[in-house]
């Protein structure tokens, strides 16, 4: 398996994979990335958990794992250092920007109807795992009460006005939700502009 990237800028014209997640810095050909992604600190409450845990280093464990050569039986001992399952990181920050302008290479209409790729990432990141060493169990991710926000140009420096009134439980209800979401941001993005 390949990670995706378009090579040139007649590819990237359609792309709305590259356009929305971004392609490598030396590409020349690029618009900017309409989706950036925060990092995401560890809940107090599962700081004050891990320390009383006294786990192997501040907020991490060590786990021991054995390789086996599957032609001499050679076992290889290792040490794998992550995070204990079930802490819990939060709250995380998506800001998925719409784009007008650059001679036509940004249209707003596109970048709202793309939205939908940011729901299918964090549905197959869900369904997958993040970071390594998933096939072992660790990654595993659940995305859980959910906000969405709008900030249009005319109110920037402001706190974006909320579109939902009460956090959506997880990604089933934002699924749900999501026609509704995405054509207020058309209504609003599209007459504004």
């Amino acid at each position: 398996a390949t990670i995706h990237t378009c090579q040139n800028a007649a590819a990237y014209a359609g792309c709305c994979i590259c356009q929305v997640y971004g392609v490598p810095g030396e590409r020349d050909f690029s618009t900017p990335t309409r989706l950036l992604v925060r990092d995401v600190p560890l809940s107090e409450a599962s700081a004050e958990q891990l320390q009383a845990a006294q786990t192997d280093f501040p907020f991490t464990q060590i786990k021991t794992e054995v390789a086996i050569d599957r032609v001499t039986s050679v076992a290889s001992p290792r040490q794998i250092e992550r995070v204990p399952a079930g802490a819990v990181f939060g709250p995380a920050e998506l800001v998925y920007s719409v784009y007008a302008g650059a001679g036509g290479a940004c249209d707003p209409a596109r970048d709202i109807e793309n939205m939908r790729l940011l729901l299918l990432g964090l549905s197959l990141l869900e369904d997958d795992y993040l970071g390594g060493l998933g096939s072992r169990g660790s990654g595993r991710v659940r995305v859980e009460r959910i906000t969405v926000g709008l900030k249009d140009a005319a109110a920037y420096g402001t706190v974006p006005e909320a579109l939902i009134t009460e956090p959506l439980a997880d990604l089933t209800a934002l699924e749900t939700a999501f026609p509704a979401l995405q054509e207020t941001v058309r209504e609003r993005l599209l007459r504004a502009g």
